[in-house]
């Protein structure tokens, strides 16, 4: 993993806690808090960003639940080096979302996900490895980093094609 990936790894880390110490019920605060943390480090880096729901001066989400992108001074997109899909869903909603990403031209892809075990989200890489080679487009060097959460620790994955 490159310093990007580690740092998204390392802030997911630490929504769990979060989740416990806040008593979250339901997906939706999971939701936010994966959001908010990829935008944090979006900006962190010098990105504008746009996803629903979180703190964004740039706008509200944009084809996918966190973009980052730069824009020239007459505000035309010039970059979009991270696009990040979240779905806690099952395996036909996680692909569809992932589907997404697959068609995205970003360095950086983020999807994050959750299953019922450890197993399920060994399970779910290896689908989505299958998806990612089953995809005409998909081009040498192309990265995914993967975060699975099984129910009570995160399991990642860095796909590079």
């Amino acid at each position: 993993m490159d310093y990007i990936e580690v740092a998204i790894k390392d802030a997911l880390e630490g929504v769990p806690a979060r989740a416990t110490a806040e008593q979250w019920q339901g997906e939706s605060p999971w939701t936010i808090a994966v959001k908010m943390v990829i935008v944090k480090i979006g900006r962190d880096f010098g990105w504008l960003t746009a996803a629903n729901g979180c703190d964004s001066d740039e706008g509200k989400e944009w084809l996918y639940d966190v973009v980052w992108y730069q824009s020239d001074q007459a505000h035309h997109i010039t970059d979009v080096p991270l696009v990040a899909e979240s779905e806690w869903g099952g395996e036909d909603a996680i692909k569809e979302d992932f589907e997404k990403l697959l068609v995205a031209r970003s360095r950086y892809r983020v999807m994050v996900f959750q299953s019922e075990s450890e197993e399920g989200v060994r399970n779910l890489f290896n689908r989505i490895r299958l998806w990612i080679s089953k995809f005409h487009r998909t081009e040498s060097g192309d990265r995914y980093l993967l975060a699975g959460w099984a129910k009570s620790k995160w399991i990642f994955d860095l796909i590079i094609a």
